[in-house]
């Protein structure tokens, strides 16, 4: 059985001398940041159709969230690799944690652009647009 409440102990964060994980937690993360990549390659496919189309708001868009799974996606195998090598101070936990964050505080930055910055930039494309327009 798992003990929950040890995740939150300070003891556990920031032990340096951890084992590795076991077999089916390490294939579960192995699964896990194959699947974040793979999105990220998902994601570029729809990108490049955006850039095909020079919709520039979505392309942004698009780039920022491959961007966002790509780095967490390497980032997760890093610490995943970390870990079972037993790397003595980079495995800590503590490194988890700030990854998982990390993921959130990224995710809420992109979700805040989508609502009021993308908007920004399709009224300056469309404002840039209006002024080429008389423009010999």
């Amino acid at each position: 059985m798992i003990d929950f409440s040890r995740l939150t102990s300070l003891d556990f964060i920031f032990n340096p001398r951890l084992g590795t994980l076991s077999t089916n937690f390490a294939m579960f993360f192995n699964i896990f940041f194959g699947l974040i990549l793979i999105t990220a390659l998902i994601i570029y496919l729809i990108l490049k159709k955006y850039k095909k189309q020079k919709n520039l708001p979505q392309a942004y868009l698009w780039q920022r969230l491959t961007n966002m799974f790509l780095v967490l996606g390497v980032a997760g195998f890093i610490l995943l690799f970390l870990r079972q090598q037993k790397a003595y101070w980079i495995s800590m936990p503590i490194f988890w944690y700030l990854w998982f964050i990390g993921g959130l505080v990224w995710a809420g930055f992109i979700f805040r652009w989508a609502k009021t910055g993308k908007k920004k930039l399709e009224q300056d494309i469309k404002n840039r647009k209006e002024k080429e327009k008389y423009l010999p």
